[in-house]
């Protein structure tokens, strides 16, 4: 009789499980018959999330010629899990930025990645946004996106993506703006992963070489105010190295050369219209040769 309201368990839907259980338990211990609880359903499966992977380098070097500047972008992704896992990698490009060339290196080898035009990107941040529930990765929807499938990263292996594209630096007044969006990274997750926390990078490196023809009277790094800035007049490099742990900020670097010495740059910021804003001003004294001091004459 216990055999046949076994099999008839494993035929019979969900709404009778509790009661064919409680006659198989009435057949074996009355005690264990009368600890059953009718009224509380079924414990629901909880998925295990699996291990994501994590970004132990991020390399960005960028290099100004002219009006425009060549972006390279190496990312380190590691396994730290037990497990294979797959990577899908998601970084905004700047609405006039054209990709050069785009390489996935996969143990030395060079596999394409692809181009996703504005309404696809959207779709992908929006989904997610909902899954993270990070709004800050709105702010790069609507721009075209490059992503990367990584598969398969061993346990405890790394694999690395990089890739290149040229963009020209905005014009903001009298200032060039070239901005480098490291914060896309929070994008980045494993597949398969449940509730993704915010990808951290483990180390950054990041530099930018402007070459000019004149000299460089006005450079200033907004976003990181530990970069270190030297160079001769006509070259300069913004670098700037990170070893902490965390989600890195839009590296954004502002610079002018003319030939107005001089000329004071006025900068203005204002988060909310109801708030009051501030503004600052960059100031450089013209870089004049000093005029020779005529020697003493004697008059007789």
């Amino acid at each position: 009789m216990v055999m046949q309201l076994i099999v008839r368990l494993r035929s019979v839907g969900s709404m009778m499980g509790p009661f064919l259980l409680m006659a198989v338990g009435g057949l074996l211990s009355p005690g264990i018959a009368g600890a059953q609880d009718l009224t509380n359903p079924r414990p629901a499966i909880i998925p295990v999330p699996t291990s994501g992977f994590e970004i132990s380098r991020l390399q960005v070097d960028a290099v100004v010629r002219g009006q425009s500047a060549k972006v390279r972008i190496s990312n380190v992704l590691k396994n730290p899990s037990a497990s294979v896992i797959e990577a899908s990698f998601l970084f905004p490009l700047p609405d006039d930025a054209v990709v050069g060339s785009l390489t996935l290196l996969v143990d030395g080898k060079e596999l394409p990645g692809n181009v996703l035009d504005a309404a696809e990107a959207r779709r992908i941040y929006e989904a997610t946004v909902r899954r993270q529930r990070d709004p800050a990765l709105l702010e790069y929807a609507g721009r075209r996106l490059i992503r990367s499938r990584v598969f398969p990263i061993p346990a405890g292996q790394e694999r690395t993506v990089e890739f290149e594209y040229t963009v020209v630096p905005m014009l903001r007044g009298n200032l060039r703006e070239l901005r480098l969006p490291l914060r896309s990274v929070r994008g980045a997750q494993a597949l398969g992963t449940v509730d993704p926390a915010p990808l951290k990078v483990e180390e950054l490196n990041a530099s930018v070489v402007i070459h000019s023809e004149q000299a460089l009277s006005t450079l200033y790094c907004p976003s990181h105010g530990d970069a270190r800035i030297e160079g001769s007049a006509q070259q300069k490099t913004v670098s700037l190295k990170q070893q902490t742990p965390g989600v890195p900020d839009d590296f954004v670097v502002m610079f002018r050369s003319d030939e107005e010495d001089g000329v004071p740059t006025v900068l203005s910021y204002r988060r909310d219209t109801s708030e009051p804003g501030y503004f600052m001003v960059l100031a450089a004294p013209a870089d004049q040769q000093p005029r020779p001091i005529p020697g003493g004459r004697s008059i007789v």
